[in-house]
């Protein structure tokens, strides 16, 4: 491996938080999904999504589209229109700057909200998005530069989780009351035990599987096309 840390986020274990409320305060029983391209990290993060809405509400129904596309988000607010004539009030993306269609497409619409991905993206519709499925990549950078600079650094693969921290559920502060204290004693419950590993939020290959490092406390909730 040489000299290299190669570094993976398990997005899909704050997508399963994002699913959790989305489950608990859909009206029309169908979440949205609508991804980039269709590789092993994204659908694993759809499939946290989808396992976190049925722990929450099994009538859910999910209806998802691949864009073949990260940059075009006039194709994401088509897919999400077209989810939305489906039925579909609650949706989650990895669509990278795609994405940004699919938050048009909610404000152009009534009683539709969004989960954002990677970055905390409440700012895109501040009055329809819940909340985000958070990767800090600074923050695992900066973990790998100190080791290098300590001289303790050792070539592996590191993987992300809730445990460390660095991926996260990031709720919105303006609609923080539309998630009732039940259906949040059940986040956090949900995310204590993924982050003990007694819970896992979507399988994942053999492949990319690898040891997690523990790095810090409890992550939900915190205010802060990676795979």
């Amino acid at each position: 491996m040489g000299n290299v840390a190669p570094l993976i986020f398990r997005l899909e274990e704050a997508s399963y938080l994002a699913g959790m409320a989305a489950g608990g305060l859909t009206r029309t029983n169908v979440l949205g999904f609508v991804g980039g391209i269709e590789l092993p990290p994204i659908e694993a993060a759809y499939q946290g999504w989808v396992n976190g809405a049925r722990a929450m509400n099994p009538k859910v129904e999910t209806r998802k589209i691949y864009l073949n596309t990260f940059d075009d988000p006039a194709a994401g607010r088509e897919a999400a229109l077209a989810l939305i004539r489906v039925g579909a009030d609650m949706f989650h993306h990895t669509a990278d700057a795609a994405g940004i269609g699919l938050f048009r497409a909610a404000r152009e619409s009534e009683g539709v909200y969004v989960f954002g991905a990677n970055d905390d993206q409440a700012h895109l519709a501040p009055e329809r998005v819940v909340g985000s499925a958070v990767i800090d990549l600074p923050r695992a950078l900066l973990k790998v530069a100190r080791e290098v600079k300590a001289g303790t650094f050792r070539p592996r693969v590191e993987v992300f989780g809730l445990a460390s921290g660095i991926v996260r559920y990031v709720p919105n502060p303006r609609l923080e009351t539309m998630i009732h204290p039940a259906l949040r004693y059940r986040m956090q419950a949900a995310a204590d035990s993924i982050a003990a590993g007694t819970l896992i939020a979507a399988p994942r290959p053999a492949s990319m599987q690898a040891r997690v490092p523990a790095m810090g406390p409890r992550v939900y909730p915190a205010t802060s096309r990676r795979g």
